[in-house]
């Protein structure tokens, strides 16, 4: 976030790469003079006490920055961890050869311990037979975090039905108007559904696009377009959107003259079917970075469709990455036609207009408006907001008029797409925002005056865009007075990037409005309830009239990047994208689930023998708390993790010993209230950590560069102690196991494209074989993250991959695809735990869709 641009003026381009809850604090430091809050913005006094080598900082920012989140650091680590050995892109078209192979592959059930014949022979014997509750695993939640969601369709016949999309974690379908939840997807090949249509002759049968386009290396490539014909109870794969060119479906339109007449913009276009999507035609190649990513479709003058397409501005991170990076809006009167009849030519486009959002007044076709991000640097709206177009002539060129850009001298109305400070004074409000990821406008039905726009917060014009109030806060949790882990009515989880009005909205009696953001899907009921206007507007989150209620109960698409269960299996941490550092237990159920810090958390972790000492990597450090979530401290020593998510462990033979990696060891022998440095510097970074059980002076490293470092002093280890190192192949390392029998064997995991992913030595780790399997019962080359071993079976592996989870019996020589329940979703961490029958349990934790486990069979 750039700062505002008198007194912070200098202090821009540090803040620009910071995200909101640094950002937030450093700011307010910046402001005040001070490096804490003040008392009024602070939650428990606790939080803001600090001893030793620890600070408050994150204590601070978690009792304001309840979301928070960092696409741009999770975008490079979802890079670095998948791009193949010197290449700089992930080859998302090897998923699509991924997922063909997997239908060869044996199937493995360990719910029933047996083997299953393969997808492609179950249905070669007709459909295969329906899992029972019984054999599948079980899935833990959150049911009541949400996560990103970009998707969201009500059914006009029956608006108590809804369906909802998670980028990572699929379909998910209510009949209670969001109350609950029930999904539909997790047997599709692709779970990455950015958007969601509704054949508006047929409310049956509904089109899900696959593949989150943004911009950033979190999003996960799609596999094309899935049609359901019966309300989401069973899906198929359009067989010519399985191509490049449907990877990243960013929206879809379905024509009113003509329901089988459908529009999808791409990563590479604007392309359009008219038999239902079994041939496609493109109609636009923009030739703009990112392809195209938003549609306004027209159907009150049949038989043409009037249609405009927002494109350009998908550069990473949203930053220009070329001549062509500037937005530009297109329009066709006759989009149905081809050649000259349907041609589209651009009709709005504007020097550093980023990427833009548009939306047709239904009350009033010939009103159409456009929310444009800032793609310059220079006058610190990076990304924050460039300008609020509307055209009252259809769209025409030369009649887009601005109501309100970047300068306007009332700065509320500058700050749609803002990340918005607590504090009163405008003035010192930040600039800039995250426009080129969170950026979406509608219009009211009824009033084609009444606009939203969604960007961090939502926010609400009441004369055609040319004034904005307040409508949410991100940061309103905690804040005025409620207690931390509380919510004012105002608050709503930051980031908005889909907004839906009831089909039976009539501005009186029903004013339902739903949103879809970072944190899940959120509804008002009084979408014309006042909003906060004026100097005061960001003084509190009580000053919008709107209240906001979360429905995301049942709506299991958290994305995890890490994740430990206790010791006894009844409880489980994860840190998750932008949801923060979340607690669940067995006692509270799937939707018990609470958040106890912000940010990004790329590591969680709880100790074995005290469930109240928890540790935590975000993008802004490493902390710790000793009361089980009430307070998280930022440990302040100069330990060295260059890279974001190091990798951080207990020993599992003393849990007061800590390790994390980074350009060199770094060991804790009291809980980390102090730290040594205990491996001289090598080349790379580490990746990976493990320690032989048994055995606390046995510790491999696995780095960046696919070696994999190794000592047997880790106890005793200094700064000056060189680290053994074997190269089983270049890569990213992404796990190190030890076999809990044999502490000579160990295995490695690899997440890069290309090569071997799964290695094992049976020497400690100075010598290493590959073991992916061969034939169809090898793992295909996809990224796997996560290696473990089954503690009473040590022949049977398990690997937590891009696409879902692997098993071998037999040590490597084979595998199969873990089916009866699991779906294709980024499995981050695999983890066990003894429950209190002394049965061994395996935990998965998914980037996409919450946690499962499953009770391995007994020895």
């Amino acid at each position: 976030m750039d700062a505002p641009t008198s007194p912070l003026a200098p202090h821009r381009g540090a803040l620009s790469s910071l995200g909101k809850t640094r950002r937030l604090t450093l700011l307010l430091g910046l402001i005040f003079g001070v490096a804490i809050l003040p008392s009024r913005l602070q939650g428990a006094p606790e939080r803001a006490a600090a001893a030793g080598p620890e600070s408050a900082d994150s204590s601070t920012a978690a009792s304001l920055a309840a979301i928070s989140d960092r696409p741009d650091v999770a975008a490079e680590l979802e890079r670095r961890r998948r791009a193949p050995v010197g290449e700089s892109s992930v080859p998302s078209e090897r998923y699509w050869t991924a997922l063909q192979r997997m239908r060869a592959m044996p199937r493995h059930s360990t719910r029933q311990n047996r083997m299953l014949p393969s997808r492609a022979e179950a249905e070669e014997r007709g459909a295969p037979p329906a899992e029972s509750q019984q054999d599948r695993w079980t899935w833990l939640g959150p049911g009541n975090i949400g996560g990103r969601t970009r998707a969201l369709v009500v059914d006009p016949a029956v608006p108590r039905i809804l369906y909802a999309a998670g980028v990572s974690g699929g379909v998910f379908k209510s009949v209670d108007r969001g109350a609950t939840w029930t999904v539909l997807t997790d047997s599709l090949p692709n779970l990455a559904v950015s958007s969601l249509a509704m054949d508006p002759t047929n409310r049956h049968v509904i089109y899900a696009g696959t593949g989150e386009g943004y911009g950033t290396f979190d999003s996960v490539r799609g596999l094309g377009i899935f049609r359901t014909t019966d309300g989401g109870a069973s899906w198929t794969l359009l067989p010519a959107t399985a191509v490049a060119d449907f990877y990243y479906v960013n929206k879809i339109a379905i024509s009113k003259q003509n329901s089988l007449r459908i529009y999808a913009a791409t990563g590479t276009g604007v392309w359009r079917t008219s038999d239902g999507g079994a041939s496609w035609t493109r109609i636009l190649d923009p030739r703009l970075d990112g392809g195209c990513f938003d549609l306004a479709l027209r159907g009150d003058q049949p038989p043409d469709d009037i249609l405009f397409a927002s494109c350009g501005t998908g550069g990473l991170y949203g930053q220009n990455t070329g001549p062509a990076a500037d937005g530009t809006v297109f329009r066709s009167l006759r989009a149905q036609l081809d050649g000259p009849g349907g041609a589209f030519q651009p009709v709005l486009h504007e020097e550093h207009m980023g990427l833009t959002s548009l939306a047709i007044a239904p009350s009033a076709p010939n009103v159409i408006y456009a929310v444009a991000a800032n793609n310059s640097s220079n006058g610190g709206y990076w990304q924050g907001l460039h300008a609020v177009f509307r055209s009252l002539q259809g769209g025409a060129p030369g009649t887009w008029k601005p109501r309100v850009r970047n300068d306007d001298a009332n700065r509320l109305n500058t700050l749609l797409l803002t990340i918005l400070l607590p504090v009163c004074d405008l003035d010192k409000q930040g600039t800039s925002g995250l426009g080129f990821y969170a950026n979406t406008i509608a219009v009211d039905p009824l009033d084609p005056r009444r606009v939203w726009v969604g960007g961090v917060d939502l926010f609400r014009s009441d004369d055609g865009g040319r004034n904005w109030g307040i409508a949410s806060y991100w940061w309103g949790h905690g804040v005025d007075g409620t207690a931390q882990g509380s919510y004012v009515p105002g608050f709503a989880h930051a980031d908005q990037h889909v907004i839906v009005f009831d089909p039976r909205y009539d501005g009186v009696i029903n004013r339902t409005l739903y949103v879809g953001g970072d944190g899940g899907v959120y509804k008002t009921l009084d979408a014309r309830a006042p909003v906060a206007r004026g100097a005061d507007a960001t003084c509190s989150a009580a000053a919008t009239g709107m209240a906001w209620k979360p429905l995301n109960h049942g709506y299991g698409v958290t994305q995890i990047y890490h994740g430990t269960p206790y010791a006894d299996g009844t409880g489980y941490v994860a840190g998750t994208q932008d949801n923060g550092f979340l607690l669940g237990r067995d006692a509270a159920g799937p939707d018990g689930w609470q958040m106890i810090a912000g940010n990004d958390v790329f590591r969680a972790v709880v100790s074995p023998d005290d469930t109240n000492v928890l540790y935590e990597i975000d993008s802004y450090g490493f902390k710790r708390s000793m009361d089980g979530g009430a307070s998280f401290v930022k440990v302040d020593q100069k330990i060295d993790f260059s890279l974001f998510a190091a990798p951080l462990i207990l020993d599992p033979n003393d849990s007061s010993r800590l390790w994390i990696g980074g350009s060199a060891l770094w060991r804790s022998d009291d809980r980390a209230a102090t730290w040594k440095q205990a491996s001289a510097p090598y080349k790379d970074l580490a990746t990976a950590l493990a320690v032989a059980p048994g055995n606390s002076d046995v510790l491999l490293a696995g780095t960046n560069a696919g070696q994999v470092l190794s000592t047997s002093t880790a106890r005793s280890a200094s700064s000056g102690t060189v680290l053994s190192t074997s190269l089983p192949r270049s890569g990213y390392v992404s796990s190190i196991a030890f076999d809990p029998e044999r502490p000579d064997v160990v295995y490695a995991a690899y997440s890069s494209f290309g090569g071997t992913h799964v290695w094992k030595s049976q020497d400690g780790g100075h010598t290493w074989a590959g073991i992916d399997g061969s034939g169809q019962a090898a793992i295909p080359d996809v990224p796997v993250h996560t290696v473990i071993v089954d503690p009473h079976h040590g022949s049977t592996l398990y690997a937590g991959s891009d696409l879902g989870v692997f098993v071998s019996l037999d040590g490597g020589d084979h595998w199969a695809v873990e089916a009866n329940g699991f779906p294709n979703v980024v499995t981050s961490t695999l983890a066990l735990a003894t429950n209190a029958k002394g049965q061994a349990e395996l935990f998965a934790f998914t980037y996409g869709r919450g946690v499962f486990k499953v009770t391995l069979p007994g020895p």
